[in-house]
Formats: C-alpha cells, structure tokens, sequence
C-alpha cells in the first residue's frame, strides 16, 4: 500500500469520520513554513476529488484519497497518532524526508539525485 495507517491513526480517523458530513479523508502535500513541505489531511466531498486522484476503500471503514500531485512523495508514508505532553496530533513518518525546520511545522525530502 501507498500509505499505511497505525492502529491507532485508524481508530482516531474512524472516529472524526462518524461526525463528518464528507466521507473522504483525503492526503496531500502542501507549501507550507520554511523547509517548504507540510503534509494535508483533511475530510471531503466527492466534487472535491480530482478524477486522477487514488482513492483506496479501507474495509469497513473510510476511503482514502492522495493527491495525484503529491502521490509520488506519499509512497511509503505511515500515519500515527500520537497523544504525548504536548497534546495529540497525526504524525507522518515518510523515509524520504531528509529534515525538517526548527518548529517541526515542515520539511524537506532527500534530494532524489544524490546517491
């Protein structure tokens, strides 16, 4: 699969999904804070899928959908949540993130043509 959910992110996802009117939780990449990468994941409507977007039925539950613009950089992505000090939060674990910024509100991936 593209992108994997924990336990405990399916739980929480299937949990929101029973109060939200748009039955689709759809993933993507945005430009956001200063290493230039933020991850999206938020509810929609069917009018609101582009017709290349991927959409993945989990069984029993909610669909997923990933941006076909984002999707090549969401391969091998696993989403948790976590509940800590700080709060709860999804958190997104993509191997091919080389860093992020001071704040941890972005990041930036490896560059594909270093070795």
């Amino acid at each position: 699969m593209i992108i994997s959910l924990t336990e405990n992110a399916k739980k929480h996802l299937e949990e929101l999904y029973e109060h939200s009117e748009n039955k689709f939780i759809k993933i993507s990449l945005t430009s956001k804070g200063c290493s230039g990468n933020s991850f999206d994941l938020k509810f929609v409507s069917e009018d609101q899928i582009n017709p290349l977007d991927d959409k993945i039925p989990l069984e029993n539950s909610f669909t997923l959908v990933l941006d076909h613009k984002s999707s090549m950089w969401l391969i091998g992505t696993e989403i948790d949540w976590i509940s800590d000090l700080w709060g709860s939060k999804f958190e997104f674990n993509n191997k091919s993130i080389e860093g992020t910024c001071g704040c941890g509100e972005s990041f930036y991936f490896k560059n594909p043509n270093q070795s």
